[in-house]
């Protein structure tokens, strides 16, 4: 046991008395370990929240809504269709062509 100062009056007192006798000031009993035992018990929660806020922000960036997932299908389908017409109207030309090259041989 060893005597300190008190932080409030000045006077000594024991390192073991959780406040001092003379004025009432309460001492923190907390050694050096549990307050760093506690601030790395702290870091790692609040790192552990930045880390998971940081996850859902990047997944919902990355990830398209259901909204806009339904407009690149139905403007998909639209493209398909145009090429769909275009192909056909691509093999009515060569039948046409095909016809006339026949004409032209006979």
């Amino acid at each position: 046991m060893a005597l300190i100062k008190c932080p409030e009056c000045g006077k000594e007192i024991s390192n073991q008395t959780k406040s001092c006798p003379h004025c009432g000031y309460r001492l923190n009993s907390m050694s050096l370990e549990e307050k760093s035992s506690i601030r790395k018990t702290v870091c790692w929660i609040l790192g552990t929240i930045l880390a998971i806020a940081l996850i859902v922000v990047i997944y919902d960036a990355t990830t398209i809504s259901l909204d806009e997932q339904t407009a690149e299908l139905k403007k998909a389908r639209e493209e398909y269709k145009e090429s769909q017409e275009r192909l056909n109207d691509l093999k009515r030309e060569k039948a046409i062509n095909d016809w006339l090259i026949n004409q032209y041989d006979d």
